[in-house]
């Protein structure tokens, strides 16, 4: 495959513009996405499926009404058993690790997860992973279903659009595939979910996300709360500017006659610790003088790694730049016990993060916004019958289009949107390429670079080339709230809501039918 189809290929499969995000609490974070990805979504987004089903489900003859789960009395068939384990499966491809883990073959979509171990738990499958997984989600939502009842909460006409949307997108992806609805559903989700399966759990499922977004708006928390929670996870949202020159204290390769590898000797290992404690404190001497450490580090040969926004790791020398007492001007020469360097670390001062959040529009320029020249595409007819590869679209061409399409704006928030709309080939497109709300870490440097540009202001319009393609920018402008403040909010909802839905599962008990279990 060509760079320039691989290129397309990620671009197709993976976030535009978007990266894992920095934010804080990590670990926090994943358990909130966990959750997230077993409502699969919230209200108003549309949940397209992904046809790779088939090879999960290689029995004709399943009984889809036998009972697989019963919750707190409530029988489940195999059929909505089955929804359930698709939803969580296709929701996991979906994600960033799921693709990840694609890529890399941890887990194949060509063959049943039956017969794959997991990558998360060799003693089970993928299947029971996404079975259990599957599980947990039916029990939140019977436990929300039930609330939302005790509680007046029913699918409105919001609702009832995500509901008609998602019924219209199987349906148009159906006849994409040449396939009937019913048979579509089949594909995706095993021959025992029919499409009354399909549609009542997931009305079940937008009124479950309904009823979580409820409780996740009504969630507050004072001046006192945020700051209390900062101060107590200050490494978290804080940056440091230092850096460190990471010092090799490996002891010379020897071999013996035949050419294999000798072991050091205790006494040559700690010579060259020594030696580079010594070379280490020769490094923090030369940049007393006034030397840089990065011209220091291409001087030794050694490692550099600083900046002026270092974030925290768990690492000796992390946890140094980021001990509480640190002053600006400290030095220090560090070591981990069992490792095999030295490291010389500077530390220069320490912030909080305060950049604003920000709203922009961007158009996602890419290769498939070009059409190949013609005479390479002439070229490529004329070889019948001989396999060829897809004509060439270099980065000129693509920058050009997106200048383009820029000088072509009429000059209005709206019409830069009506373009987006056009044009863009990312996941936004059709909301005009908005993006709001945008905290620091979220998009890739060079996009965020362009939005944290000193003096820039509303209105302000540029291209950015990015991994992703090329950027057409517009920005619409900074909020009040800045990252730390939005960040240690976002943890104690998350962790609020992480707390409140494992109370949901648990308030419910669920009963396994092991032997229908199998049929899924």
């Amino acid at each position: 495959m060509s760079a320039s189809r691989e290129k397309k290929k990620r671009q197709e499969l993976t976030a535009s513009g978007t990266v894992d995000p920095k934010a804080a609490k990590a670990a926090e974070e994943k358990a909130a996405a966990r959750k997230t990805n077993i409502l699969y979504g919230t209200l108003g987004i549309i949940f397209v499926v992904v046809a790779v089903f088939l090879v999960v489900y290689n029995s004709s003859f399943l009984t889809r009404s036998r009972t697989a789960v019963t919750i707190d009395g409530e029988k489940y068939s195999v059929a909505e058993t089955s929804y359930y384990y698709g939803q969580a499966f296709q929701s996991f491809l979906s994600s960033d690790e799921g693709y990840m883990m694609a890529m890399y073959g941890m887990i194949d979509t060509s063959t049943a997860l039956s017969a794959q171990t997991c990558a998360y738990d060799s003693t089970i499958t993928w299947a029971d992973y996404f079975k259990d997984q599957g599980v947990q989600s039916m029990c939140f939502i019977h436990a929300a279903a039930k609330a939302a009842a005790d509680e007046g909460v029913t699918l409105e006409d919001a609702e009832m659009e995500t509901f008609n949307a998602n019924v219209d997108a199987m349906k148009n992806q159906a006849q994409s595939s040449g396939v009937s609805y019913s048979d579509y559903v089949k594909n995706v989700y095993g021959p025992n979910v029919t499409t009354a399966v399909y549609e009542s759990c997931m009305k079940d499922q937008i009124l479950a996300s309904k009823y979580a977004t409820q409780y996740q708006d009504s969630l507050e928390y004072t001046e006192e709360e945020i700051q209390a929670y900062y101060e107590e996870n200050q490494n978290t949202y804080d940056v440091v500017d230092g850096g460190f020159i990471s010092i090799s204290a490996t002891p010379e390769a020897k071999t013996d006659a035949d050419g294999n590898a000798v072991d050091p000797t205790e006494e040559e290992t700690a010579a060259a610790l020594e030696a580079a404690k010594e070379t280490a404190q020769e490094i923090l001497d030369a940049y007393a003088e006034g030397e840089s450490l990065e011209d220091l580090a291409e001087e030794h040969d050694a490692a550099y790694t600083g900046g002026e926004e270092l974030r925290y790791s768990s690492s000796v020398t992390y946890e140094w730049l980021f001990d509480a007492e640190r002053k600006a001007g400290d030095t220090a020469t560090l070591e981990n016990d069992g490792s095999t360097y030295v490291y010389a670390v500077v530390f220069n001062g320490r912030e909080r993060i305060e950049y604003p959040n920000y709203d922009v529009r961007h158009i996602l320029v890419t290769a498939d916004n070009v059409e190949a020249p013609e005479d390479t595409a002439a070229e490529a007819e004329s070889t019948e019958g001989e396999e060829t590869e897809e004509p060439e679209v270099d980065d000129a061409q693509i920058e050009a289009k997106a200048q383009e399409i820029l000088d072509s704006w009429d000059g209005t928030e709206d019409g830069f949107a009506e373009l987006a709309k056009e044009y863009s080939q990312d996941g936004n497109a059709e909301d005009g390429g908005i993006y709001e709300d945008v905290y620091w870490g979220q998009m890739v440097s060079e996009f965020q670079d362009w939005c944290y540009e000193d003096g820039r202001k509303p209105g302000d319009t540029g291209i950015v080339q990015t991994s992703y393609g090329y950027h057409i920018m517009y920005f619409v402008g900074y909020s009040d709230e800045t990252y730390w403040h939005y960040a240690c909010e976002n943890s104690l909802k998350n962790t609020a809501f992480n707390d409140w839905y494992d109370g949901m599962v648990e308030s419910v008990t669920a009963e396994i039918n092991e032997s229908a279990m199998s049929l899924i």
